[in-house]
């Protein structure tokens, strides 16, 4: 996130764990964060990012930026990047949901459930 702060993004975080996560789990929100703060970087022209992880019932992370969204025609299933993590959390048991509105910014949230690590 440093590096988003030194492109001029404000980066907003919230975060909220209520138990220790596994390593396996810690790992698996460190990539899905990583790639979508990379994508805010470098395709949003984002001015402001927002960070929420938290781990009550469920393990749930949610970034959202208000850039130009993801085009229609770049649709996150044909990028490479979000797949790989998509299909990381889908093994982990979890999914990855991406929503879209053109010239209204994007939101990636992850959330896997039965978390009690």
């Amino acid at each position: 996130m440093d590096t988003a702060r030194t492109r001029g993004i404000t980066v907003e975080s919230d975060i909220s764990i209520t138990r220790t996560l596994s390593a396996d789990k810690e790992a698996l929100v460190f990539r899905v964060a990583q790639e979508a703060v990379r994508n805010v970087e470098k395709h949003a022209r984002a001015t402001t990012m927002h960070v929420k992880l938290e781990s009550r019932d469920m393990l749930k992370l949610v970034i959202s930026d208000d850039g130009i969204g993801i085009p229609d025609t770049q649709a996150p299933d044909g990028h490479l990047g979000l797949q790989l993590v998509r299909d990381l959390v889908t093994a982990s048991g979890g999914t990855l949901a991406v929503s879209r509105n053109a010239g209204e910014g994007t939101t990636l949230t992850m959330e896997i459930r039965g978390e009690h690590e």
